[in-house]
């Protein structure tokens, strides 16, 4: 099988080093940046560059570029692509897309599986991949009633050799507002809270404070574009944990030990329940 990669930051160059190492698959994969386009093949994370030619022998076809970046590759380059090959995203949301992706596609004979590689790290770029970042990761398959469930079993069975340890199936609706809480209201904390800093802090962080401020370091634009394209359930968690902040400081302004305990000891046995 040939397999395409477009876009080769630290997702898609993780995805070619994955592929390169724990498959016997033939990879051709694209930049726009010229070092990391020779970076691709003097690290043998890919066979070839890929071009419009090579395009078309691909069976298939990962598209790792920013949402609008996405949507935009694939209409300019719908008819290029190999008559029933599988083309893929990894975009971190799905409703705002992935239904105009699949009609696009499915005019030109072309089958269309979004995925979500749930895995990452707070660095961006090629030079921060690394082929054994979904070791153990989940990935989520977006339901796309054009699909064949056989690319559905191909896309499982290729994320599974490449480390991922679960496959979850899902509509794209239900992702956005899942992955509004457990992704992108992170980062949101976790900037909102490294911004309150108003005094110096060296020789008093421990492991908590690097917990909390780890995804603050982060790639703007990027997010800036998955948070807006998932405003209304993104905007909705915030609203919630506002919530349960302020019921944190009400306890703590009163003073009422048996309130801010209860409070405490439920969000531990909500953790401890999570890990069983």
């Amino acid at each position: 099988m040939i397999i395409a990669v477009i876009g080769t930051g630290l997702m898609g160059g993780s995805l070619c080093k994955a592929f390169k190492k724990y498959t016997d698959y033939t990879v051709y994969a694209y930049d726009t940046d010229k070092e990391t386009s020779d970076k691709l093949i003097d690290t043998k994370s890919a066979d070839k560059i890929l071009n419009d030619r090579l395009l078309e022998e691909a069976d298939m076809v990962f598209v790792c570029l920013k949402p609008h970046q996405t949507l935009k590759y694939i209409k300019e380059n719908c008819f290029k692509f190999k008559k029933d090959c599988l083309v893929t995203d990894i975009c971190g949301v799905k409703n705002s897309i992935a239904d105009e992706i699949s009609e696009i596609l499915k005019n030109c004979n072309v089958n269309y599986l979004s995925c979500h590689p749930m895995a990452g790290r707070e660095m961006s770029g090629f030079g921060y991949s690394d082929c054994d970042l979904f070791k153990g990761a989940s990935m989520i398959l977006i339901e796309n009633k054009n699909c064949d469930k056989k690319y559905y079993l191909l896309l499982t069975e290729l994320s599974q050799k490449i480390g991922f340890k679960t496959v979850v199936k899902t509509t794209a609706e239900e992702h956005d507002k899942i992955i509004a809480y457990t992704s992108q209201l992170a980062h949101a904390v976790s900037n909102a809270y490294i911004r309150s800093k108003d005094f110096e802090i060296k020789g008093f962080s421990a492991g908590s404070y690097q917990d909390m401020t780890r995804v603050s370091v982060i790639n703007a634009d990027m997010w800036s574009e998955l948070m807006i394209l998932n405003s209304e359930n993104l905007s909705a968690q915030i609203d919630k944990i506002i919530l349960k902040l302020k019921e944190l400081g009400g306890a703590i302004k009163e003073k009422d030990e048996t309130k801010l305990s209860a409070l405490l000891k439920e969000g531990d046995i909500l953790k401890k329940d999570e890990l069983k």
